[in-house]
Protein backbone atom coordinates (compact mmCIF):
# COMPACT_ATOMS: atom_id res chain seq x y z
CA UNK A 1 0.00 0.00 0.00
CA UNK A 2 1.45 3.27 -0.91
CA UNK A 3 -0.04 6.78 -0.06
CA UNK A 4 0.91 10.06 -1.08
CA UNK A 5 3.15 12.38 -0.52
CA UNK A 6 2.39 15.55 0.98
CA UNK A 7 4.23 17.15 -2.24
CA UNK A 8 2.29 17.26 -4.95
CA UNK A 9 2.65 18.61 -8.63
CA UNK A 10 -0.75 18.81 -10.67
CA UNK A 11 1.13 20.01 -14.01
CA UNK A 12 -2.25 21.69 -16.22
CA UNK A 13 -0.61 22.98 -19.83
CA UNK A 14 2.29 21.65 -22.08
CA UNK A 15 4.95 23.55 -20.32
CA UNK A 16 6.69 22.54 -16.68
CA UNK A 17 8.08 24.65 -14.69
CA UNK A 18 10.39 24.02 -11.15
CA UNK A 19 12.90 21.44 -10.31
CA UNK A 20 11.26 18.05 -10.03
CA UNK A 21 9.52 18.80 -13.54
CA UNK A 22 10.87 20.84 -16.93
CA UNK A 23 10.57 19.85 -20.41
CA UNK A 24 12.34 16.62 -21.75
CA UNK A 25 15.12 15.41 -20.14
CA UNK A 26 17.98 13.43 -21.62
CA UNK A 27 16.87 9.85 -20.62
CA UNK A 28 13.54 10.39 -22.56
CA UNK A 29 15.07 10.60 -25.60
CA UNK A 30 17.55 7.12 -26.00
CA UNK A 31 16.76 4.42 -27.66
CA UNK A 32 14.87 1.58 -25.98
CA UNK A 33 15.04 -1.73 -26.81
CA UNK A 34 12.10 -3.69 -25.35
CA UNK A 35 10.94 -7.86 -24.43
CA UNK A 36 6.97 -7.38 -25.37
CA UNK A 37 6.25 -6.54 -29.29
CA UNK A 38 4.74 -3.35 -28.21
CA UNK A 39 6.88 -1.42 -26.54
CA UNK A 40 5.23 -1.63 -23.11
CA UNK A 41 6.98 -3.50 -21.07
CA UNK A 42 8.45 -1.39 -17.61
CA UNK A 43 11.72 -2.06 -18.19
CA UNK A 44 13.47 -1.57 -21.48
CA UNK A 45 16.93 -1.68 -22.22
CA UNK A 46 19.43 0.81 -23.99
CA UNK A 47 19.95 -0.98 -26.79
CA UNK A 48 20.47 0.45 -30.32
CA UNK A 49 19.92 0.14 -33.39
CA UNK A 50 17.04 -1.93 -33.97
CA UNK A 51 19.30 -4.78 -35.70
CA UNK A 52 21.06 -5.26 -32.49
CA UNK A 53 17.89 -5.20 -30.54
CA UNK A 54 15.71 -7.47 -32.28
CA UNK A 55 19.12 -10.17 -32.54
CA UNK A 56 19.31 -9.88 -28.69
CA UNK A 57 17.69 -12.68 -26.82
CA UNK A 58 13.99 -12.60 -25.74
CA UNK A 59 13.81 -8.71 -26.82
CA UNK A 60 10.74 -8.45 -29.42
CA UNK A 61 10.41 -4.26 -30.27
CA UNK A 62 12.18 -1.13 -30.47
CA UNK A 63 11.37 2.49 -30.25
CA UNK A 64 14.14 4.92 -31.69
CA UNK A 65 13.06 7.58 -29.06
CA UNK A 66 10.32 8.30 -26.69
CA UNK A 67 8.39 10.33 -29.19
CA UNK A 68 8.77 7.75 -32.15
CA UNK A 69 6.82 4.76 -32.72
CA UNK A 70 7.20 0.88 -31.48
CA UNK A 71 8.58 -1.58 -34.16
CA UNK A 72 8.27 -4.64 -33.77
CA UNK A 73 11.39 -6.95 -34.15
CA UNK A 74 9.20 -9.09 -36.30
CA UNK A 75 8.30 -7.18 -39.10
CA UNK A 76 12.36 -6.00 -39.79
CA UNK A 77 13.22 -7.04 -43.29
CA UNK A 78 12.01 -6.78 -46.99
CA UNK A 79 8.27 -7.19 -47.11
CA UNK A 80 6.56 -8.47 -50.55
CA UNK A 81 3.05 -6.81 -49.19
CA UNK A 82 0.32 -5.65 -51.98
CA UNK A 83 -1.99 -4.66 -49.98
CA UNK A 84 -0.69 -1.26 -48.58
CA UNK A 85 0.54 -2.31 -45.10
CA UNK A 86 4.13 -1.45 -45.48
CA UNK A 87 6.47 -3.07 -42.87
CA UNK A 88 4.04 -4.62 -41.26
CA UNK A 89 3.53 -8.42 -39.61
CA UNK A 90 6.37 -10.77 -40.75
CA UNK A 91 8.63 -10.44 -43.88
CA UNK A 92 8.46 -12.30 -46.91
CA UNK A 93 12.36 -12.43 -47.03
CA UNK A 94 13.24 -11.36 -43.29
CA UNK A 95 17.04 -12.34 -44.45
CA UNK A 96 17.76 -9.23 -46.98
CA UNK A 97 19.53 -6.44 -45.40
CA UNK A 98 19.69 -3.60 -47.71
CA UNK A 99 17.28 -1.70 -49.28
CA UNK A 100 18.58 -1.55 -52.32
CA UNK A 101 18.39 -5.44 -52.92
CA UNK A 102 14.60 -5.85 -51.22
CA UNK A 103 13.46 -3.30 -54.09
CA UNK A 104 15.40 -5.34 -57.12
CA UNK A 105 13.46 -8.49 -56.40
CA UNK A 106 9.89 -6.96 -56.38
CA UNK A 107 9.70 -5.68 -52.46
CA UNK A 108 7.04 -3.23 -51.51
CA UNK A 109 9.03 -2.02 -48.14
CA UNK A 110 12.13 -2.56 -46.11
CA UNK A 111 12.86 -2.35 -42.20
CA UNK A 112 16.24 -1.87 -41.51
CA UNK A 113 18.51 -1.76 -38.67
CA UNK A 114 17.56 1.41 -38.03
CA UNK A 115 13.87 1.06 -37.16
CA UNK A 116 12.87 3.05 -40.31
CA UNK A 117 10.64 1.43 -43.06
CA UNK A 118 11.61 2.86 -46.66
CA UNK A 119 9.38 2.02 -49.27
CA UNK A 120 10.59 0.79 -52.67
CA UNK A 121 7.87 3.44 -54.54
CA UNK A 122 9.48 6.16 -52.64
CA UNK A 123 11.18 8.85 -55.19
CA UNK A 124 13.71 11.18 -54.10
CA UNK A 125 13.32 14.45 -56.77
CA UNK A 126 17.20 15.73 -56.97
CA UNK A 127 15.15 19.35 -57.81
CA UNK A 128 18.18 20.40 -60.52
CA UNK A 129 16.00 20.11 -63.64
CA UNK A 130 13.05 22.09 -64.84
CA UNK A 131 10.68 21.72 -62.03
CA UNK A 132 10.73 22.28 -58.50
CA UNK A 133 10.01 20.52 -55.67
CA UNK A 134 8.31 17.06 -56.23
CA UNK A 135 7.65 18.29 -59.98
CA UNK A 136 11.09 18.02 -61.04
CA UNK A 137 11.80 15.85 -63.77
CA UNK A 138 14.92 14.37 -62.26
CA UNK A 139 14.52 11.26 -59.39
CA UNK A 140 16.18 8.44 -57.93
CA UNK A 141 13.38 5.72 -57.45
CA UNK A 142 13.67 3.46 -54.27
CA UNK A 143 16.08 5.94 -52.04
CA UNK A 144 15.83 6.62 -48.48
CA UNK A 145 15.13 10.50 -47.25
CA UNK A 146 18.56 10.25 -45.78
CA UNK A 147 19.96 9.55 -49.00
CA UNK A 148 17.81 11.78 -50.91
CA UNK A 149 18.97 14.60 -48.90
CA UNK A 150 22.59 13.98 -49.04
CA UNK A 151 23.53 15.65 -51.72
CA UNK A 152 21.21 19.09 -51.39
CA UNK A 153 19.23 20.40 -48.71
CA UNK A 154 17.01 21.48 -52.16
CA UNK A 155 16.14 18.15 -52.71
CA UNK A 156 12.72 17.03 -51.88
CA UNK A 157 11.17 13.19 -50.91
CA UNK A 158 7.94 11.53 -51.55
CA UNK A 159 7.81 8.29 -49.93
CA UNK A 160 5.34 6.75 -52.45
CA UNK A 161 5.94 8.80 -55.64
CA UNK A 162 3.58 11.19 -55.51
CA UNK A 163 2.92 14.83 -54.69
CA UNK A 164 0.83 14.84 -51.63
CA UNK A 165 3.56 13.31 -49.72
CA UNK A 166 6.30 15.57 -51.28
CA UNK A 167 8.52 16.86 -47.69
CA UNK A 168 11.80 18.93 -48.70
CA UNK A 169 14.89 17.98 -47.17
CA UNK A 170 15.77 21.42 -45.85
CA UNK A 171 12.56 21.09 -43.49
CA UNK A 172 14.53 18.91 -40.95
CA UNK A 173 14.88 20.63 -37.32
CA UNK A 174 12.87 21.90 -34.87
CA UNK A 175 9.84 23.83 -36.00
CA UNK A 176 7.20 25.95 -33.87
CA UNK A 177 4.21 25.02 -35.58
CA UNK A 178 2.95 21.33 -35.34
CA UNK A 179 3.44 20.26 -38.77
CA UNK A 180 7.38 20.38 -40.22
CA UNK A 181 6.53 22.72 -42.80
CA UNK A 182 8.80 25.15 -44.47
CA UNK A 183 12.30 25.69 -42.71
CA UNK A 184 12.81 25.53 -39.26
CA UNK A 185 12.40 28.16 -36.87
CA UNK A 186 15.15 27.17 -34.73
CA UNK A 187 18.69 25.74 -35.75
CA UNK A 188 18.96 22.79 -33.87
CA UNK A 189 18.81 18.94 -34.78
CA UNK A 190 18.24 17.97 -31.50
CA UNK A 191 15.10 16.71 -29.99
CA UNK A 192 15.39 17.49 -26.54
CA UNK A 193 16.61 21.29 -27.27
CA UNK A 194 14.19 21.58 -29.54
CA UNK A 195 11.54 20.78 -26.97
CA UNK A 196 12.56 23.64 -24.88
CA UNK A 197 12.77 26.18 -27.18
CA UNK A 198 9.45 25.09 -28.49
CA UNK A 199 7.68 24.44 -25.06
CA UNK A 200 6.95 21.47 -26.42
CA UNK A 201 4.54 22.98 -28.57
CA UNK A 202 6.29 22.67 -31.67
CA UNK A 203 7.42 19.75 -34.01
CA UNK A 204 10.38 17.99 -35.34
CA UNK A 205 11.64 16.45 -38.58
CA UNK A 206 14.51 14.30 -37.58
CA UNK A 207 17.08 12.89 -40.33
CA UNK A 208 14.48 10.01 -41.63
CA UNK A 209 12.19 12.66 -42.37
CA UNK A 210 9.41 11.74 -39.47
CA UNK A 211 7.69 14.60 -38.17
CA UNK A 212 7.42 14.47 -34.82
CA UNK A 213 4.53 16.41 -32.46
CA UNK A 214 5.85 17.41 -29.64
CA UNK A 215 3.07 17.43 -27.23
CA UNK A 216 2.02 14.07 -28.18
CA UNK A 217 2.12 10.97 -25.41
CA UNK A 218 4.71 8.34 -25.75
CA UNK A 219 2.19 6.01 -27.33
CA UNK A 220 1.94 7.34 -30.74
CA UNK A 221 1.00 10.00 -32.72
CA UNK A 222 -1.72 10.22 -31.28
CA UNK A 223 -1.28 13.14 -28.22
CA UNK A 224 -2.47 16.38 -27.19
CA UNK A 225 -3.56 14.79 -23.44
CA UNK A 226 -3.78 17.64 -21.98
CA UNK A 227 -4.44 18.92 -18.97
CA UNK A 228 -1.88 16.61 -17.16
CA UNK A 229 -1.83 15.21 -13.60
CA UNK A 230 1.80 13.74 -11.97
CA UNK A 231 1.50 12.40 -8.46
CA UNK A 232 4.36 11.35 -6.84
CA UNK A 233 3.87 8.35 -4.45
CA UNK A 234 6.08 7.44 -1.09
CA UNK A 235 7.36 4.57 -2.71
CA UNK A 236 9.26 6.65 -5.50
CA UNK A 237 6.81 5.88 -8.06
CA UNK A 238 4.22 8.11 -9.93
CA UNK A 239 0.55 8.14 -10.63
CA UNK A 240 0.16 9.91 -13.82
CA UNK A 241 -3.35 10.55 -16.01
CA UNK A 242 -4.88 13.43 -18.15
CA UNK A 243 -8.41 14.68 -18.38
CA UNK A 244 -9.14 17.00 -21.47
CA UNK A 245 -12.47 17.68 -20.15
CA UNK A 246 -14.61 20.04 -21.88
CA UNK A 247 -13.70 23.71 -23.07
CA UNK A 248 -15.78 26.89 -21.29
CA UNK A 249 -16.27 24.54 -18.70
CA UNK A 250 -15.14 24.83 -14.88
CA UNK A 251 -14.51 21.54 -13.19
CA UNK A 252 -14.10 20.67 -9.29
CA UNK A 253 -10.05 19.90 -8.77
CA UNK A 254 -10.20 19.78 -4.88
CA UNK A 255 -13.34 19.53 -2.74
CA UNK A 256 -12.98 19.41 1.07
CA UNK A 257 -14.30 20.73 4.24
CA UNK A 258 -11.63 23.32 4.23
CA UNK A 259 -10.40 23.74 0.80
CA UNK A 260 -12.47 24.05 -2.72
CA UNK A 261 -10.08 24.31 -6.10
CA UNK A 262 -12.15 24.72 -8.98
CA UNK A 263 -10.50 25.73 -12.93
CA UNK A 264 -12.34 26.94 -16.37
CA UNK A 265 -10.96 24.48 -18.96
CA UNK A 266 -10.26 26.90 -22.35
CA UNK A 267 -8.56 25.97 -25.98
CA UNK A 268 -5.06 27.39 -26.32
CA UNK A 269 -4.22 30.93 -27.78
CA UNK A 270 -2.44 31.13 -30.82
CA UNK A 271 0.90 33.62 -30.89
CA UNK A 272 -1.43 36.31 -32.03
CA UNK A 273 -3.75 35.51 -29.05
CA UNK A 274 -7.21 36.11 -31.14
CA UNK A 275 -7.81 32.98 -32.41
CA UNK A 276 -7.95 29.53 -30.55
CA UNK A 277 -6.92 26.22 -31.94
CA UNK A 278 -9.72 23.62 -32.52
CA UNK A 279 -10.01 20.23 -31.80
CA UNK A 280 -6.89 19.89 -29.72
CA UNK A 281 -6.38 20.12 -25.83
CA UNK A 282 -7.45 21.80 -23.14
CA UNK A 283 -5.54 24.34 -20.84
CA UNK A 284 -5.84 25.48 -17.07
CA UNK A 285 -7.19 29.37 -18.03
CA UNK A 286 -8.63 30.19 -14.39
CA UNK A 287 -8.30 29.17 -11.12
CA UNK A 288 -10.49 29.72 -8.44
CA UNK A 289 -9.37 28.59 -4.56
CA UNK A 290 -11.55 28.98 -1.64
CA UNK A 291 -9.38 28.19 1.77
CA UNK A 292 -11.13 28.30 5.38
CA UNK A 293 -9.56 28.67 8.32
CA UNK A 294 -10.27 25.12 10.54
CA UNK A 295 -9.46 27.36 13.84
CA UNK A 296 -12.16 30.15 13.48
CA UNK A 297 -14.13 29.30 10.02
CA UNK A 298 -12.90 32.46 8.41
CA UNK A 299 -12.30 32.35 4.75
CA UNK A 300 -11.68 33.88 1.67
CA UNK A 301 -11.82 33.78 -1.87
CA UNK A 302 -8.86 34.03 -4.10
CA UNK A 303 -9.09 33.81 -8.17
CA UNK A 304 -6.56 33.55 -10.60
CA UNK A 305 -6.82 34.16 -14.31
CA UNK A 306 -4.22 33.30 -17.18
CA UNK A 307 -5.81 35.78 -19.53
CA UNK A 308 -4.71 39.18 -17.73
CA UNK A 309 -2.01 37.05 -15.94
CA UNK A 310 -4.12 38.64 -12.60
CA UNK A 311 -4.84 37.29 -8.56
CA UNK A 312 -7.76 38.45 -7.08
CA UNK A 313 -8.74 38.63 -3.53
CA UNK A 314 -11.37 40.25 -1.86
CA UNK A 315 -11.24 43.50 -3.63
CA UNK A 316 -7.68 43.60 -4.02
CA UNK A 317 -6.28 42.90 -7.86
CA UNK A 318 -2.77 42.38 -8.24
CA UNK A 319 -1.30 42.05 -12.01
CA UNK A 320 1.70 39.29 -12.08
CA UNK A 321 2.99 39.61 -15.08
CA UNK A 322 7.38 40.10 -15.38
CA UNK A 323 7.05 39.97 -11.85
CA UNK A 324 7.28 37.01 -8.51
CA UNK A 325 3.85 37.45 -6.42
CA UNK A 326 3.01 35.98 -3.05
CA UNK A 327 -0.53 35.88 -1.55
CA UNK A 328 -0.13 34.91 2.21
CA UNK A 329 -3.33 33.87 4.68
CA UNK A 330 -2.13 34.22 7.84
CA UNK A 331 -4.01 31.89 10.72
CA UNK A 332 -6.34 34.71 11.86
CA UNK A 333 -7.31 35.23 7.66
CA UNK A 334 -5.03 38.65 7.55
CA UNK A 335 -4.53 38.30 3.80
CA UNK A 336 -1.86 40.09 2.32
CA UNK A 337 -0.29 40.55 -1.28
CA UNK A 338 3.61 40.42 -1.87
CA UNK A 339 5.21 41.93 -4.60
CA UNK A 340 8.47 40.25 -4.78
CA UNK A 341 10.20 42.27 -7.62
CA UNK A 342 11.03 40.78 -11.35
CA UNK A 343 10.76 37.74 -12.52
CA UNK A 344 13.26 35.04 -11.16
CA UNK A 345 16.19 34.28 -13.34
CA UNK A 346 15.26 30.81 -13.03
CA UNK A 347 12.29 31.33 -15.07
CA UNK A 348 12.11 30.08 -18.66
CA UNK A 349 11.78 33.30 -21.27
CA UNK A 350 7.90 32.42 -22.01
CA UNK A 351 7.66 32.09 -18.18
CA UNK A 352 6.02 35.82 -17.62
CA UNK A 353 5.11 35.17 -13.97
CA UNK A 354 5.34 32.91 -10.81
CA UNK A 355 2.46 33.41 -8.26
CA UNK A 356 2.41 31.67 -4.72
CA UNK A 357 -0.27 31.06 -2.56
CA UNK A 358 0.68 30.36 1.03
CA UNK A 359 -1.63 29.53 4.26
CA UNK A 360 -0.65 28.92 7.74
CA UNK A 361 -2.52 26.13 8.26
CA UNK A 362 -1.27 24.01 5.94
CA UNK A 363 -2.19 24.65 2.20
CA UNK A 364 0.14 25.84 -0.23
CA UNK A 365 -0.15 26.25 -4.51
CA UNK A 366 2.22 27.81 -6.98
CA UNK A 367 1.21 28.52 -10.35
CA UNK A 368 3.41 29.52 -13.52
CA UNK A 369 1.75 31.78 -16.02
CA UNK A 370 2.42 31.61 -20.03
CA UNK A 371 0.82 33.45 -23.17
CA UNK A 372 -2.84 32.34 -22.42
CA UNK A 373 -2.60 29.13 -19.83
CA UNK A 374 -1.28 28.09 -16.35
CA UNK A 375 0.70 25.31 -14.37
CA UNK A 376 0.21 24.89 -10.46
CA UNK A 377 1.95 23.06 -8.17
CA UNK A 378 0.47 21.65 -5.26
CA UNK A 379 3.05 21.94 -3.13
CA UNK A 380 1.16 21.44 0.96
CA UNK A 381 -2.22 19.60 1.32
CA UNK A 382 -1.75 19.52 5.27
CA UNK A 383 -5.20 20.61 6.00
CA UNK A 384 -7.08 17.98 3.56
CA UNK A 385 -8.71 15.69 5.04
CA UNK A 386 -9.90 11.92 4.19
CA UNK A 387 -12.90 13.11 2.39
CA UNK A 388 -11.37 14.94 -0.30
CA UNK A 389 -12.62 14.58 -3.91
CA UNK A 390 -12.89 16.17 -7.03
CA UNK A 391 -10.69 15.24 -9.50
CA UNK A 392 -7.43 15.51 -8.05
CA UNK A 393 -8.41 15.86 -4.32
CA UNK A 394 -9.45 12.03 -4.82
CA UNK A 395 -5.98 11.40 -4.96
CA UNK A 396 -4.37 13.24 -2.33
CA UNK A 397 -5.58 12.66 1.06
CA UNK A 398 -6.54 8.55 -0.04
CA UNK A 399 -4.31 5.51 -0.67
CA UNK A 400 -3.44 3.92 -3.35
CA UNK A 401 -2.80 0.06 -3.64
CA UNK A 402 -0.73 -0.94 -6.30
CA UNK A 403 -0.18 -4.60 -7.59
CA UNK A 404 2.88 -4.86 -9.66
CA UNK A 405 2.83 -8.74 -10.06
CA UNK A 406 -0.59 -8.43 -11.57
CA UNK A 407 0.08 -4.40 -13.17
CA UNK A 408 -3.25 -3.32 -10.48
CA UNK A 409 -4.44 0.07 -8.53
CA UNK A 410 -6.67 0.14 -6.87
CA UNK A 411 -7.86 3.88 -4.86
CA UNK A 412 -9.90 3.98 -1.34
CA UNK A 413 -10.83 -0.17 -2.21
CA UNK A 414 -12.86 0.46 -5.45
CA UNK A 415 -12.70 -2.19 -8.27
CA UNK A 416 -8.92 -2.61 -9.01
CA UNK A 417 -8.25 -1.46 -12.70
CA UNK A 418 -5.43 -1.97 -14.93
CA UNK A 419 -2.51 0.18 -15.28
CA UNK A 420 0.54 -0.29 -17.13
CA UNK A 421 4.57 0.95 -15.89
CA UNK A 422 5.92 2.94 -18.78
CA UNK A 423 8.56 6.13 -19.12
CA UNK A 424 6.82 9.24 -17.78
CA UNK A 425 5.95 12.34 -20.72
CA UNK A 426 8.82 13.32 -22.39
CA UNK A 427 8.35 16.79 -21.37
CA UNK A 428 8.67 15.88 -17.51
CA UNK A 429 12.51 15.85 -16.29
CA UNK A 430 12.29 12.66 -14.26
CA UNK A 431 13.89 9.42 -15.16
CA UNK A 432 11.44 7.72 -13.34
CA UNK A 433 8.32 5.72 -14.81
CA UNK A 434 4.78 6.36 -14.60
CA UNK A 435 1.53 3.96 -13.51
CA UNK A 436 -0.86 4.53 -16.09
CA UNK A 437 -4.67 3.35 -16.90
CA UNK A 438 -4.06 0.77 -18.93
CA UNK A 439 -7.16 1.07 -20.47
CA UNK A 440 -8.06 4.33 -20.30
CA UNK A 441 -8.70 7.36 -21.88
CA UNK A 442 -7.52 11.67 -21.79
CA UNK A 443 -10.56 11.61 -19.09
CA UNK A 444 -9.17 9.45 -16.85
CA UNK A 445 -12.18 7.18 -17.07
CA UNK A 446 -11.68 4.28 -14.98
CA UNK A 447 -9.27 5.83 -12.81
CA UNK A 448 -11.25 8.89 -11.10
CA UNK A 449 -14.10 7.83 -9.08
CA UNK A 450 -17.40 7.98 -11.93
CA UNK A 451 -16.83 10.17 -15.23
CA UNK A 452 -15.50 13.10 -15.77
CA UNK A 453 -18.71 14.94 -16.38
CA UNK A 454 -19.64 14.65 -12.55
CA UNK A 455 -17.11 16.79 -12.26
CA UNK A 456 -18.53 19.98 -13.43
CA UNK A 457 -19.36 22.91 -11.22
CA UNK A 458 -21.28 26.27 -12.25
CA UNK A 459 -19.14 28.30 -10.19
CA UNK A 460 -15.33 28.95 -10.30
CA UNK A 461 -15.87 30.45 -6.05
CA UNK A 462 -18.26 29.48 -3.69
Amino acid sequence: MMKMMIFVYAILGLVIGPVLIQACSNATVTPQCHITSDCTDPVPANIAPCGDCCSTTGRNSFRKNSLGYCVPCVSKGCHIDSLGEKCSGTPELPGIDSLAECCGIGGTSFLGDDGICVFCSSVCYLDTGTGSGCNSSQTAPSISFNECCLNSTNNYYSFNGTDDTCTPCNSIGCHSGKDCDGDPEFNTTQILTCCDQTLMTGSFRNEYGECFCLNRSTDGPNGCNDPHFFIPLTNGDNLCFSIQGQPDFMFSLIKDEFVQLNALFVLPAKDDESETIANVSTFMGKLGLSLQCPLTGQSTNIQVSAQDHSVSVADAVAVVKNRVVTVKVSKHFDVSIVVDGNVQSDLKRDESALLNIISDFGFELQVRFYKKHLNFFVKNTDILTKKAHGLLGQFLASSVEIDPENNLMKLNGRRPIPVRYAQAWPFLNNPDNCWYGANTDNQATGMIDGVYTDYIVETLLP
